[in-house]
């Protein structure tokens, strides 16, 4: 998928061997640091192509694949790509209906996208798994000392994201992102001035 920011998201469309009639497309969202080869992705997909369903793991911007060819970054209020995603899907795909499933901060961001569009939203189904509803308190947990490991796991994930190739950040912006200390002060100092928030806080609230 390309939009006029000359960013391409990619996905892998995965079909059944045995096609089940009737079967809408699932489309897979990963989480935070994910991608379409993350392990709950492929596991899922395994899963659901068995059961005859068509798969597309999407690649949020910036993201695995994605990063290579987008110069932007994704975050969980970014549901205008999810959108255009929905938007450009060939009627092929889409004549039995769509179901989204997300998966942490994909959770998150399908989540909003339902609320903004409501009932003309083309899903015929949605679910979530582990979605941070409330992104504050959600900060808050995850620096405390017995989550230490998952939390650097993911400040890791996204400074490599944020610096990858492709990604257009200026030297100022790198220097932030190599300098961040947690998932609040990368979200406070680069996500939220690179999108328009006032602060981490304001990005919380206004994407949850």
């Amino acid at each position: 998928m390309a939009d006029r920011t000359g960013d391409i998201l990619l996905g892998m469309l995965d079909r059944p061997e045995v096609p089940m009639a009737g079967r809408p497309l699932v489309i897979l969202i990963h989480g935070l640091t994910g991608c379409e080869d993350s392990v709950y992705m492929l596991s899922a997909a395994r899963h659901l192509l068995n059961l005859g369903y068509a798969v597309l793991r999407l690649n949020v911007r910036g993201a695995g694949p994605s990063r290579a060819y987008c110069g932007e970054h994704y975050h969980v209020g970014r549901t205008a790509d999810f959108r255009r995603v929905l938007w450009q899907l060939p009627e092929e795909l889409t004549r039995d209906g769509i179901v989204a499933i997300g998966y942490s901060g994909g959770g998150t961001m399908l989540l909003k996208y339902l609320g903004e569009e409501g009932s003309f939203s083309p899903l015929r189904a949605a679910a979530t798994v582990c979605a941070p509803i409330d992104l504050v308190r959600n900060a808050r947990h995850m620096q405390k000392r017995r989550n230490w490991v998952y939390h650097n796991y993911i400040l890791t994930g996204l400074r490599a994201e944020s610096l990858g190739e492709g990604a257009r950040v200026s030297d100022e912006e790198r220097e932030i992102i190599r300098a961040a200390r947690s998932v609040f002060d990368f979200d406070d100092r680069f996500i939220s001035p690179r999108h328009g928030f006032k602060g981490a806080e304001d990005y919380y609230s206004l994407c949850a």
